[in-house]
């Protein structure tokens, strides 16, 4: 864990939240509304990056929360190849807190069996973010591949 961070954004939300396609793992659209987007500094910089949505209805953002899906000098190296995740909380205006330390990898790291989305350009640090979950280094499950033989992996 490194305070550093852990930093304040201000979450700027859209006037009109643009519904996207992020394209995932196994090459297919998701659907998702671009939210807003979180300008806090970190080390030094000052940075933007976008949030998502799967609704544009405050009371559902509320309870779900955003999403934030990231890449950075790590990813394909110490950290998942295509980026990482945040869960952020779903305040649909002002300050929330950003905590790097909680960055994790998503599911499709452990399993083909599983679909995650991949962050655009604009989501893409311009330095190592070394806090969070790295890179999982075990071997890689396909339990479909074998339960159709009878078996398990």
């Amino acid at each position: 864990i490194d305070p550093a961070y852990r930093v304040e954004a201000e979450l700027i939300p859209s006037l009109a939240p643009e519904q996207i396609n992020l394209i995932d793992s196994h090459g297919a659209d998701r659907p998702y509304y671009i939210f807003g987007e979180l300008r806090f500094t970190l080390r030094g910089e000052d940075l933007s990056l976008e949030v998502y949505s799967t609704t544009v209805f405050s009371s559902e953002i509320k309870e779900q929360g955003f999403m934030l899906i990231f890449a950075d000098q790590t990813s394909g190296k110490e950290t998942y190849d295509a980026a990482r995740y945040l869960d952020i909380e779903g305040k649909t205006s002002g300050t929330i807190i950003v905590d790097f330390n909680l960055a994790y990898s998503p599911a499709c790291n452990f399993s083909p069996v599983w679909t995650c989305p991949f962050p655009r350009p604009q989501n893409r640090l311009p330095f190592a973010v070394r806090a969070g979950e790295k890179k999982y280094s075990g071997r890689v499950a396909t339990p479909l591949k074998n339960w159709e033989k009878g078996g398990v992996d």
